[in-house]
């Protein structure tokens, strides 16, 4: 950064910036005694020795150098910053916070891998990295400049994908009520859509520009764009399709013509990927060149000239544009391949950067752990690499250029001190900027999603036994089906509640631990997992077994029903089996007995569904007092519905040994479920056991409507002005 003073009658430009890109610039230096002398090389090795000393202390480098400018001079972004005279450096230590190691470690164990990406010096992210516990030399970590890995990713980026040049579009505003509606169209000549060499600047005194992958126009309403052109919800204008391409095909050229194009084609992509801005400048003025000269050689064969003429501007075909299996794929297709054979030996190599391979596998541990020298797009680059790999990726930030890598990540989290920008783009505000609370967001977060599959689990396992139940039993009784359903109205009504309410509450409020921290990521696991489904069956096999037992008519059960003079606990509602089986008084008691039964395998089977995977399920047990709560207030509740409600819920009340065994009933749920997580699984959850991302399957139409555009777009008709669309 620089900024030009006025002092004593001089402009003074002063500069501050890395320690050593400003040190580059100077040519001069003042020494102690403030005496300015040339900077010889054996001073400047002497200096860059001592900064990379204190780098590698952690210390952050400021250099602080002068120029004396000419006066009256007007000063612009490209004013020239050179022999510059070096007047100092400032050192900046920031003392880490004492949770963050110990925060950081938590994350290894939770199977998180924590990235710094920062914009510090290389020796000086690796020190600070190797104390906060992030770098890890003995697991093969990687610390890398992100010219580096630009570098590399870019390569494979163009690779995969190609460039494409911005073909403008006509903006149109009016007001309509309240409200300003925007229309896009085509620019036109005479009624026709303008050749791509117009299209792309000139229509419009514009300088051409690349158009970026995936990037959209949004707008009210879309007129004179081809079909596929304006789709997904809201409608937006997919100006990568719309874009110049340059697609041809070298195997009907003849040797001579192959060669000059492809010289062509591999000076385009150095120019392309050059950084240097001097070096950049100089390649593509002999990329225009070599293209200007080849283009009219090359006038026998027209598809060859527009194929060099484009090149000369950039536009570039992705790396297998010669297989033609690979070009037919649908852009989701490709995506799935890392675009085509070419493409993925490049995507490997970035790859080999960001994970550790060990028998040609990906490990957790290794890879890249320190970026260093960062821009703000090499953030997003990773995130969206490591997307690619099915990876879940959270990512901090607090500047407004961090904002594209915050709203692309699956977790974005945005510092409270940082901009508004990047609040607005994140998922998550860390409101006292402390890494230690994002590591307390994801306990909180995996406790949540426990609480609600566990509360999911629940409520299955009470819908398959009461629905299942009922429905059977009402298909296979003959008479009053009102009197003789094991379950009436006021029954369900109040199952309903034990599992709506009462189950969310004590399920859904079990605090999270750290022992949440000490398993791996769930990754994209299907809410309803393997696991769950498989205690369902069980408990609703266990409970419909029981329950249709005691629905029958089977002797011990006639006996259960009149057992001590068949009287309830207060000497009432008499049963006689051996007298009149039929009677309203055994109906009644033997429905009593089912309803209270099928209660407490649910009481029971809440314990159980305290814990997904675990076999000790009473452990922590009256940690969550609401748990223990609801627990009680379900057992108080469920003896007054038996005993002082039964007009109003159907029953006539039971005697204490009809009550034990109603309990004890109930209580086989917890072997039961103990059993149940012994069934092995494992090869059911490898292949069942994750499913896709909301959205994931929007995808599948578009892709569909972009092959059909790249289509017609080859043979020069997609720009056909066509019938007005609006969202």
């Amino acid at each position: 950064m620089s900024i030009v003073v006025k002092h004593k009658g001089k402009d003074l430009m002063f500069t501050k910036g890395a320690a050593e890109q400003v040190l580059k610039l100077c040519s001069n230096w003042m020494n102690g005694d403030s005496v300015v002398a040339p900077l010889d090389d054996t001073t400047r090795q002497e200096i860059l020795t001592y900064l990379s000393s204190k780098t590698k202390q952690g210390f952050r480098l400021l250099l602080m150098a002068y120029k004396e400018m000419p006066q009256d001079m007007e000063y612009t972004t490209e004013t020239p910053d050179e022999d510059l005279t070096l007047l100092g450096v400032t050192a900046i230590l920031d003392p880490l916070r004492e949770e963050v190691p110990d925060s950081v470690e938590s994350c290894r164990k939770a199977g998180i891998k924590v990235i710094m990406v920062t914009g510090d010096h290389k020796d000086t992210a690796q020190h600070i990295a190797g104390k906060c516990g992030i770098y890890h030399a003995d697991q093969d970590g990687v610390v890398m400049e992100a010219s580096e890995f630009r570098k590399l990713y870019d390569e494979a980026f163009l690779a995969q994908h190609g460039t494409r040049l911005q073909r403008y579009v006509k903006r149109e505003e009016q007001q309509v009520g309240d409200e300003m509606e925007s229309t896009l169209s085509p620019y036109l000549s005479e009624g026709q859509p303008l050749h791509w060499k117009e299209a792309i600047g000139p229509c419009c005194q514009k300088e051409p520009r690349h158009v970026l992958y995936g990037q959209k126009e949004k707008a009210t309403n879309y007129q004179g764009f081809a079909s596929g052109l304006v789709r997904g919800k809201p409608p937006q204008l997919d100006m990568w399709a719309y874009g110049v391409s340059n697609k041809y095909d070298p195997a009907k050229w003849d040797k001579e013509t192959q060669d000059t194009v492809e010289e062509v084609r591999l000076m385009a992509m150095k120019a392309y990927l050059t950084e240097a801005f001097e070096e950049a400048s100089k390649l593509d003025e002999e990329l225009k060149a070599k293209a200007a000269a080849v283009s009219p050689q090359l006038s026998g064969t027209p598809d060859a000239a527009e194929a060099v003429e484009k090149l000369g501007l950039m536009i570039m075909p992705p790396a297998d544009f010669r297989n033609d299996k690979v070009m037919a794929m649908s852009a989701k297709a490709k995506e799935a391949i890392d675009g085509g054979p070419e493409a993925a030996k490049l995507w490997r190599k970035v790859d080999e950067v960001l994970y550790k391979y060990e028998n040609n596998e990906r490990v957790r541990h290794g890879g890249l752990q320190v970026l260093a020298r960062s821009l703000p797009d090499d953030k997003l680059k990773l995130v969206r690499r490591y997307m690619r790999n099915d990876e879940i990726v959270g990512v901090t930030g607090d500047g407004t250029n961090d904002a594209p890598a915050l709203r692309n990540a699956n977790v974005g989290l945005a510092m409270g001190s940082g901009t508004q920008v990047a609040r607005d783009a994140a998922h998550i505000t860390i409101l006292d900027d402390n890494f230690a609370s994002i590591v307390n967001a994801v306990k909180w977060g995996r406790n949540v999603f426990d609480n609600i599959r566990k509360f999911l689990q629940f409520q299955l396992t009470v819908n398959i036994v009461a629905l299942t139940l009922t429905f059977v039993m009402a298909c296979i009784v003959d008479g009053d089906v009102t009197k003789e359903l094991p379950l009436n109205a006021v029954m369900l009504l109040w199952v309903n509640l034990i599992m709506d309410s009462m189950g969310a509450l004590a399920l859904a409020t079990e605090k999270p631990t750290d022992a949440l921290l000490d398993r791996p990521p769930h990754g994209k696991e299907r809410l309803l997992s393997v696991s769950m489904m498989n205690m369902n069956l069980c408990q609703g096999a266990f409970q419909l077994v029981v329950l249709f037992i005691l629905s029958s008519d089977a002797q011990f059960i006639k006996d259960l029903c009149g057992m001590d003079d068949g009287c309830n606990m207060f000497g009432n509602e008499c049963c006689k089996p051996d007298v009149n089986w039929k009677s309203d008084e055994c109906l009644i008691r033997q429905n009593t007995i089912v309803f209270n039964a099928f209660v407490f395998c649910q009481f029971w089977n809440e314990i159980n569904c305290r814990k997904l995977k675990e076999f000790n399920v009473i452990e922590r047990f009256f940690d969550s007092y609401m748990f223990t709560a609801v627990l009680i207030f379900t057992f108080i509740l469920q003896f007054l519905m038996v005993e002082a409600f039964s007009l109003l819920v159907g029953t006539n009340g039971l005697n204490i040994v009809q009550w034990l065994m109603c309990v004890a009933i109930g209580f086989i749920s917890l072997p039961v479920g103990f059993l149940a997580r012994l069934v092995p699984i494992k090869g059911l959850e490898d292949r069942f056991g994750s499913g896709k991302d909301i959205g994931d399957d929007d995808g599948g139409d578009e892709d569909e409507e972009e092959a059909v555009v790249d289509d017609v777009d080859s043979v020069g008709v997609a720009l056909q002005p066509s019938a007005a669309t609006s969202p």
